[in-house]
């Protein structure tokens, strides 16, 4: 199967998972882009969704930080692949950009390293360190991908999730989309970064449960 993979045809394909897994509703979890996908989906399908986790999630802020430089790197496509070509012969720089990007400095990660072979897997499969996500969803000014101020139709259960350091989707997003959502919990995971589930496996593994437990 070819074609690109963004907003829309990741919701399309979430939604033909399910019917061939042939699960009617579902809780569904989703990070970093996989939340924004989540929230795409769940507003689109509501009567599919049975509860919602957004862990660090894009897709739910009007622009992210250093937006124009963001957005002049993913029109030069050699940027992303030149980043990505760095990071699939160098082990070292693979370690210091996750420490840097996703995690926060200084804390030890659990299982960094096949963290950093994740990574470098992906770099070399991909050829780019941007994915089709991001082409579709980040506009020149503002995110073109933006679920904000359409969250207030979700009325499923929602946990919001949030690494207290994200230097990708700062917090103050987390809490926008958390108060725009009726109902919903924010928990935000002190001295972490964009990826809690990796730099604190048992914190986030303990907010999942405690959500799953209420409402399921």
């Amino acid at each position: 199967m070819e074609g690109r993979a963004d907003q829309r045809t990741f919701e399309e394909v979430l939604r033909w998972l399910l019917d061939a897994w042939r699960v009617p509703e579902a809780t569904l979890v989703g990070l970093s882009m996989g939340g924004s996908i989540a929230a795409g989906f769940t507003l689109r399908n509501p009567q599919r969704v049975r509860g919602l986790v957004l862990v660090d999630s894009t897709g739910i802020q009007h622009r992210l930080p250093h937006h124009l430089l963001t957005y002049l790197l993913l029109r030069r496509r050699f940027a992303g692949a030149l980043v990505a070509k760095l990071l699939r012969l160098n082990r070292s720089l693979v370690r210091q950009v996750v420490n840097r990007v996703f995690f926060t400095s200084g804390q030890a990660v659990p299982d960094l390293e096949s963290i950093v072979d994740e990574v470098s897997a992906e770099a070399a499969a991909r050829g780019s360190v941007f994915a089709d996500w991001h082409a579709d969803a980040i506009a020149r000014r503002a995110m073109r991908v933006n679920h904000l101020p359409h969250l207030g139709r979700i009325q499923c259960p929602v946990m919001v999730i949030h690494g207290e350091q994200d230097a990708i989707v700062p917090v103050t997003a987390a809490r926008d989309a958390a108060g725009a959502i009726p109902g919903s919990t924010l928990r935000v995971i002190p001295e972490t970064g964009h990826w809690p589930n990796r730099e604190k496996p048992n914190e986030f593994n303990a907010l999942l449960r405690e959500f799953v437990n209420a409402h399921n």
